[in-house]
């Protein structure tokens, strides 16, 4: 759903894009700290690795989205 963009590797944080809006931001390091930017309830949270953060900030979103009513499930 998400695609990521790093400016700076290894080290620099590297960007969520839901298309061209910037969904979320990870922060490498040990642990990754990353956090969505649509919630505005949205704390920083920590992975263990850039994947992981990968996937919890996936899995953030489509939560974000379902709360919203913006998920693209049509109901059976």
């Amino acid at each position: 759903m998400l695609t990521f963009r790093q400016d700076f590797p290894p080290h620099g944080r590297i960007v969520a894009l839901l298309s061209e809006i910037e969904a979320g931001v990870i922060f490498p390091g040990q642990p990754c700290r990353w956090r969505l930017l649509l919630d505005r309830h949205g704390s920083e949270k920590t992975a263990r690795t850039d994947l992981a953060a990968k996937t919890a900030l996936n899995d953030a979103l489509r939560d974000w989205l379902r709360r919203a009513g913006l998920d693209r499930r049509i109901a059976a």
